[in-house]
């Protein structure tokens, strides 16, 4: 049995999916975006907990560090998260080599004092130079966790 799970497992691919996302002016290539516990867009994030996020990129050159933001922007309000860790070299090896397959995770911090609504998540990531070697855009709604209604919308 174990040998057929895992033969459907090579077949189709990983257990977790890639949230669609729209790349804006990544140098390295994105290949894949998990924000855990969404499977369709826009992705709920309710406020005052924390997420995670998964990203597999190739690196198509050199970078001595990489440094990562993350923002929201409500309608036209751009509003910083608090991301850990900031300095992604504290999870993979610095530099990052050309022509490697990267895996980067992080947490984003939702502040409680947000208030529910649809955005915009932003994912930069820059190295030494302060060139943008990832940039990603995809679609989120603020929720609270506390509001019945938000929790049906968001399951």
């Amino acid at each position: 049995m174990k040998f057929y799970v895992l033969l459907l497992f090579l077949a189709f691919g990983k257990l977790g999916s890639s949230i669609e996302f729209e790349d804006c002016g990544s140098e390295y290539y994105l290949d894949e975006v998990e924000i855990e516990g969404c499977t369709e867009l826009p992705c709920c994030l309710f406020l005052g907990e924390q997420h995670r996020i998964n990203m597999k990129v190739f690196s198509s050159f050199r970078s001595e560090n990489l440094h990562q933001q993350s923002y929201l922007v409500i309608k036209t309000i751009q509003v910083e998260l608090e991301v850990t860790p900031d300095d992604l070299c504290d999870q993979v090896t610095c530099p990052v080599s050309n022509d490697y397959d990267v895996s980067f995770s992080a947490v984003m911090n939702v502040n409680q004092s947000f208030v529910p609504l649809e955005a915009d998540l932003y994912w930069k990531i820059r190295n030494e130079e302060g060139l943008a070697v990832l940039c990603m855009r995809t679609d989120v709604i603020l929720r609270d966790r506390n509001k019945p209604e938000d929790n049906e919308m968001c399951k």
